[in-house]
């Protein structure tokens, strides 16, 4: 209840006074007066309406109102003005009194009404005699108690008592729209949706398009609930076409809000504002340049092409579809664009590759504000130039978590992991309480690079800052464990993360068991998510495919691809086919995976035919890998990992005029091999080494300590240089030197030279170890003692006791390529005869 003002009123000719209050609260009437000096014996506070908040203050003469309730109420007034101690009474609702006052007392009497107070009587006319009671504390202590808690109890009590009249359909449409504010789940909105349905209110198109509004846009899963509620509405209005295609355009399946916006127009729907920039947001998502088009003419033809809001969306529209020329001419034609619309063509600039231009346009522009400068910086990043995006990063006035987020994640996605480290480093510094996304950054750069060190730092930081309720930050912690080879505490962190652990956080705890090699593990750990009730999908399968893959697990990997689609539906697409290739490649089974390539019902990409031509280096089939190449030559001929494979395997068959011949190709079209790195984490500082890279301080320290490593283990371990891995025809003292500079050796002696003993040696590579380097890794581990983790690009190696977690799966393998095709060549001359026979 407002009362703005109150003031007394004296007695009128029929003997009753009233309290008149202006502001938005209604007329408080003083029922027939007490005697003078206003003594009155005793003193009730009212309320007659809850729609319209209405007090009613009245004396104890007209107690007959009230039906006194057999317990005492504990409901206690505000007491500070001495009023009220304990109610001793109470209403219900609906009571009728006899009353002979005049018609429009009659009215009010006749309401609902509820005892809020009851004034003791000693307590009043002590303090009436004495003029001590003011009617501002009147005013006061009816605020406060009225806006008690409990008293909002007892208000939600009498509203469900109250009968079905003019006045609850009110207050039910009322209460509706409230609960729909706060309303957060389907569930809830269900049973909303039966309240409004007993009611009659399913019917009124303010609740139901505030119905339809949360199921279509605020909550994430119920766009099929509102599609349903929009079709059995039988006229729906130009607010809830509008709604239903913007939930469409935010839905991954933008399509349906063209759909709905074709079926407003035959129901010739009053078109606004609203209806052109929804249905222009679902054409962008869709990628509907066409479609996009002719909504473009059709809100020319309504005059609302020069419509702020629709011209803003329109430019994002064609940037999505890559039409930056004609984004930049609909901003040309805005007559006062803006900021908003400024930052639309930045943004369509930078989505379309046109960095000059945005560049232009951002100097032109007549403001900039932080969203500006967040623009221009996310677009420097997306486009790799770091250096400009450190320069606008430098020259912002003032930058906030979406500023600082931008640069941690970018600098970490372009494996910039120092200065991702830095620049968190400099947001803590700052004061600046990091968000979801700049913690999901740095772990994502701690994952990368394998620093392990620094991501128990940062975990305990996540800890003592309260950051790990967040589910997501939870998923980056335990990928940054996978990837720094730390599987058991990756474990720890899934299983105390809260209960409801999203499909995620399954995923990459399946995918970091598979990345270490624990086929098992992973397939256990696939089985407890169904049995929680988690459904499984695309990425989940190709987690667990992959595992099958690296484990070796040939028939449990063709058992789940087939399990994805018979039993839950789901339809392969190029990944889990390149999965299935990758498992029949790695078992040296490459006959069938070519088979089950060219049988695929989608085109292969390259990156199959890649992980089929890496299967034939390996096994050293030069005739398969041969035809692999020149399929690759049809999709990317300028890419330098397939020529490098093709050199590979015609120097492992000894055709040294082929490699000659590939490795010339090269050089005429200027194609550069990927020059091969390590990287390792010493006293939480990474160093990086790059085979036969530039020798200083640190690469002639690492030199030394591997010259010491490889004489010990030449004497006690019996170790001799595998020169095989040497794909270059050269002399045999130039292989052993050849080998002797890998990347991987430089990191692990410079990481024994300035580590402890005891402690894990962890590095990172880019590409795949070296079955020199291999080998090398398993004598250090057994000679001096050690635990080695290798992450190459492929998976994680871990080196204990001279042996390898891999069981030197896919280094050496099992079985030739011959011996494997010349059995696969016998079983189908075995079927063969027998069908022969059969005729």
């Amino acid at each position: 209840m407002i009362v703005d003002f109150v003031k007394f009123v004296a007695p009128s000719s029929n003997g009753s006074a009233s309290l008149k209050c202006t502001g938005k609260s209604i007329v408080q009437k003083l029922l027939h007066p007490p005697p003078p000096p206003l003594s009155a014996t005793m003193v009730m506070i009212w309320v007659k309406n809850f729609m319209t908040d209405d007090a009613i203050v009245i004396p104890l003469e007209q107690s007959h109102f009230v039906k006194p309730h057999i317990e005492k109420s504990k409901y206690k007034a505000m007491d500070s003005f001495g009023w009220v101690r304990e109610a001793k009474a109470t209403t219900e609702v609906g009571q009728k009194p006899n009353y002979n006052g005049n018609a429009e007392d009659k009215k009010e009497a006749s309401a609902p009404t509820s005892v809020l107070a009851l004034a003791s009587l000693t307590t009043m006319r002590s303090r009436l005699r004495m003029n001590e009671v003011k009617l501002d504390e009147i005013r006061e202590f009816i605020r406060g108690y009225y806006n008690s808690s409990k008293i909002q109890r007892r208000r939600k009590f009498c509203r469900s008592k109250m009968k079905k009249s003019t006045a609850t359909v009110s207050f039910t449409e009322q209460l509706c729209l409230s609960l729909l504010h706060k309303c957060k789940t389907l569930k809830t909105v269900k049973q909303i949706h039966a309240i409004t349905c007993k009611t009659g209110l399913d019917t009124d198109r303010i609740v139901a398009g505030k119905l339809l509004l949360n199921c279509a846009v605020s909550i994430s899963d119920a766009l099929d609930y509102a599609r349903r509620l929009f079709h059995h509405f039988p006229d729906p209005d130009v607010f809830m076409y509008n709604t239903i295609i913007r939930g469409f355009a935010e839905s991954d399946n933008s399509r349906n809000s063209l759909v709905a916006f074709v079926e407003m127009r035959r129901r010739a729907c009053v078109l606004d504002s609203f209806s052109f920039a929804f249905v222009l947001k679902g054409a962008a998502n869709y990628g509907c340049l066409r479609g996009g088009v002719q909504l473009h003419c059709d809100a020319m033809r309504h005059g609302l092409n020069t419509h702020l809001f629709v011209a803003t969306t329109l430019v994002s529209m064609y940037a999505e579809c890559g039409c930056v020329s004609s984004a930049r001419k609909v901003f040309e034609e805005m007559s006062e664009p803006n900021v908003v619309a400024w930052n639309a063509v930045l943004t369509a600039c930078f989505r379309c590759g046109d960095v000059k231009g945005s560049e232009e346009m951002f100097d032109r522009m007549p403001i900039r504000n932080l969203t500006s400068w967040n623009v221009m910086l996310a677009g420097y990043i997306k486009a790799g130039e770091l250096e400009l995006a450190k320069e606008v990063f430098l020259e912002m006035p003032v930058k906030d978590d979406v500023s600082w987020s931008s640069m941690i994640a970018g600098f970490a996605q372009n494996g910039c992991f120092d200065e991702a480290f830095g620049f968190f480093r400099k947001l803590l510094w700052v004061g600046m309480r990091p968000n979801e996304v700049s913690l999901t950054g740095v772990l994502s750069a701690c994952a990368q690079a394998g620093a392990f060190e620094f991501g128990k730092i940062l975990q305990g930081f996540l800890e003592k800052a309260g950051f790990l309720w967040m589910i997501s930050v939870n998923n980056a912690l335990m990928d940054t464990y996978c990837k720094c080879g730390n599987v058991s505490m990756a474990r720890l962190v899934f299983e105390r993360m809260p209960e409801n652990k999203s499909i995620v956080s399954w995923t990459t705890m399946i995918a970091g068991l598979a990345m270490h090699g624990n086929g098992e593990e992973a397939i256990q750990l696939f089985y407890d998510m169904e049995a929680s009730g988690i459904r499984p999908d695309g990425v989940t399968f190709i987690s667990i495919l992959y595992a099958c893959s690296h484990a070796g697990l040939i028939e449990q990997g063709c058992k789940y691809f087939s399990k994805m689609k018979d039993v839950y539906g789901i339809e392969p697409v190029i990944e889990h086919y390149g999965c299935m290739v990758d498992l029949y490649g790695r078992a040296g089974k490459l006959q069938k995976a070519y088979d089950f390539v060219c049988q695929m019902p989608i085109s292969p990409t390259a990156i199959i035919w890649r992980t089929l031509l890496g299967a034939c280096s390996i096994h050293g089939n030069v005739k398969l890998g041969e035809q692999v190449k020149e399929r690759l030559s049809e999709l990317e001929p300028s890419d330098s990992g397939d020529h490098v494979l093709l050199s590979n395997i015609y120097a492992i068959a000894g055709k040294w005029k082929d490699v000659a011949t590939v490795r010339r190709s090269m050089t005429d079209q200027k194609i550069k091999k990927t020059p091969g790195w390590s990287m390792i984490e010493v006293d939480k500082i990474m160093y990086t080494f790059v085979a036969g890279g530039k020798q200083d301080k640190i690469t002639e320290e690492a030199y030394e300590k591997l010259r010491e490593i490889t004489s010990k283990l030449r004497i006690e371990g019996g170790y001799v240089p595998e020169v095989g891995s040497v794909l270059h025809d050269i002399e045999e003292e130039e292989k052993e030197d050849s080998v002797f500079r890998h990347s991987e050796k430089l990191a692990l002696a410079f990481g024994m030279a300035r580590l402890c003993e005891e402690r894990v040696i962890r590095i990172v590579k880019n590409l795949r170890v070296c079955r020199d380097c291999h080998a090398v890794m398993k004598l250090i581990s057994r000679v001096y003692r050690l635990e080695i983790l290798v992450r190459d690009r492929s998976r994680f190696h871990s080196f204990k006791d001279g042996s390898c977690s891999c069981r030197d799966y896919w280094i050496k393998p099992t079985l030739g390529s011959k011996n494997i095709e010349k059995e696969e060549r016998t079983e189908k001359e075995i079927l063969s005869k027998k069908a022969t026979m059969k005729v």
